[in-house]
């Protein structure tokens, strides 16, 4: 049979097939007018070709796997492919956990709206605010690529200022990464040195703020914060942390929409 008809009866396009016969997976006879003609035992390779494919096994693996005829290598190749994919269903579950915390975070803020609410002690959390040109980060993310899977964009500021006076002026704020302390733990993610902030394992006190701009702020925005907390005798014992919630692009303008919140107490 002729590779277009063989294309259609398999459902793997001709080009494809192709690059089988240049492996030598194939063997089809090739005629004195150069076109090859395929037999019925090419057409049984291409289905199992087929079925090893939708393993997600590579070309480089299943070509070592037709021309062993070593038993042993075959049992080898099958446990190489077995590990690999472990490696990707943990991938995944790993991946399955963080959307699935990514939308706690919003449906726990869509829940308070732009109240002002009381979040309970989670972890110490680790918030790094040296990014630029920082040895640091390079050196966390040759040690550990995906870094930014395991942190969340954060918001500094500070308990100083949340403890003051709420007036009409500007204040500095800082943007950074930060991840809470098991995962640092669990996943080996080494520690900064300076330029970091520690949030203890204390009930917080949560504000949603939009932002266009991660340098600096008015510090009225936070008056409903800053209100609550007199109004209920807290007072803040860190500096505020950050969950980036989105990044949206409205009028040309990029937003940043942060759930901060910092550790609070009862005052005595």
């Amino acid at each position: 049979m002729n590779i277009k008809y063989l294309s259609l009866l398999t459902g793997i396009n001709a080009e494809t097939i192709r690059s089988y016969r240049v492996k030598g997976l194939l063997k089809p006879v090739q005629g004195q007018n150069g076109y090859y003609s395929y037999n019925l035992e090419d057409y049984i390779t291409l289905i199992h070709l087929r079925k090893l494919r939708s393993f997600s096994i590579g070309m480089d693996m299943i070509s070592r796997y037709y021309l062993t005829d070593d038993e042993n290598e075959l049992i080898s190749i099958i446990d190489e492919e077995q590990s690999e994919l472990r490696k990707q269903m943990a991938q995944m579950e790993l991946e399955l956990r963080l959307l699935e915390f990514e939308k706690r975070h919003i449906l726990q803020v869509g829940e308070n709206g732009q109240n002002i609410y009381l979040l309970d002690p989670i972890d110490e959390k680790i918030d790094y605010y040296g990014l630029y040109d920082s040895d640091h980060i390079r050196s966390s993310i040759e040690l550990y690529p995906d870094i930014y899977a395991y942190t969340s964009p954060t918001l500094l500021i500070s308990k100083e200022i949340l403890n003051g006076q709420c007036t009409d002026r500007i204040i500095p704020i800082k943007a950074g990464i930060g991840t809470y302390m098991h995962v640092i733990n669990e996943n080996h993610i080494p520690m900064p040195t300076n330029d970091y902030v520690v949030i203890p394992k204390e009930k917080c006190l949560c504000q949603v703020i939009t932002l266009s701009r991660l340098d600096q702020m008015n510090l009225m925005m936070l008056k409903p914060l800053m209100d609550y907390a007199k109004e209920n005798r807290y007072v803040f014992i860190s500096d505020t942390t950050g969950y980036l919630l989105r990044v949206q692009i409205k009028n040309e303008q990029t937003l940043f929409r942060f759930r901060i919140r910092a550790a609070v107490r009862k005052e005595d």
